[in-house]
């Protein structure tokens, strides 16, 4: 999801929200761990990517969360709050 973006000066911050979210396969939530380690290592590989395709640097990372929770069934995930810094107008450029 979308967070907080801004200008400053020569650059463009992009806040973003990130989630990676699994089912648990048993209740135990035993492989929960291993879910939310997954989880972090597709969300720096995500950023990673982004920010090799728009020559763009991470501004800064808030925090990773894991956390379990239960919707319809029990889950597993983290989330970080992420700010990605790009150069001025570099994703949409004032053309």
């Amino acid at each position: 999801t979308q967070n907080q973006h801004q200008t400053e000066g020569e650059f463009d911050r992009y806040g973003f929200n990130l989630f990676f979210i699994s089912r648990l396969e048993n209740e135990d939530a035993g492989n929960a761990l291993q879910v939310q380690s997954i989880g972090k290592e597709i969300i720096e590989n995500v950023v990673e990517l982004f920010c090799q395709e728009f020559d763009a640097e991470v501004y800064g990372v808030t925090y990773y969360q894991p956390f379990i929770q239960r919707f319809s069934d029990l889950t597993a995930g983290i989330y970080a709050i992420i700010t990605i810094e790009v150069a001025k107008d570099t994703i949409c450029p004032d053309e």
